[in-house]
């Protein structure tokens, strides 16, 4: 393990995440080196299991068990649920793309644009579901504890699609900002 702090007398830090799937949570809120957006792999406190995917959680982590590998691996020294409701997820769409870059299976990228936006030029690996056909969102995600991360032109259609979702009972629906700041390739 790396140590990010060998000078630092404080030799905890605190988080706080929302359970993605296994021990891969998304950082909200945290103090660095992690960083609102980070994913990390937190192993538990004996005893401790992990909350359903979709929990909020605050935890204080061991800064020595930090890892400098992605995403990195950590040691929570204690875990409190701030909330087991899904919570509004929002993030850069280049931040986004990588972390759907080293999710597995469960993880999908949707366009909320329309057929002749997508043709135009899509993020690859992205699936189209026009805004105004998210209702069948179950014809691709059938597991609502899915990561499911939202994108259109500018970010208003995917807040629109992300309310509905969560009111439609999935847990993990992160709305992405705009085409406009994606800086990788598109498809055409």
């Amino acid at each position: 393990m790396f140590n990010f702090f060998s000078k630092s007398k404080n030799r905890s830090l605190q988080i706080d995440a929302v359970l993605l799937f296994d021990n891969r949570y998304l950082v909200t809120s945290g103090e660095r080196p992690i960083r609102s957006g980070d994913l990390v792999d937190i192993e538990l406190p004996d005893g401790i299991e992990n909350p359903s995917p979709g929990t909020q959680v605050r935890f204080q982590i061991q800064k020595d068990t930090l890892s400098k590998t992605v995403p990195v691996q950590a040691i929570a020294i204690k875990m409190e649920i701030i909330s087991e409701n899904p919570k509004s997820l929002y993030l850069n769409i280049n931040n986004g793309v990588k972390i759907l870059d080293l999710m597995k299976d469960n993880a999908y990228l949707i366009d909320v644009r329309g057929g002749d936006e997508y043709a135009s030029g899509h993020i690859p690996g992205a699936l189209l579901l026009p805004v105004a056909q998210i209702d069948q969102i179950a014809d691709i995600v059938t597991d609502k504890t899915g990561v499911i991360m939202l994108y259109c032109g500018s970010g208003s259609r995917s807040a629109a699609a992300a309310s509905q979702l969560r009111k439609m009972g999935y847990r993990i629906v992160t709305q992405l900002d705009g085409l406009i700041s994606y800086r990788g390739k598109l498809i055409r």
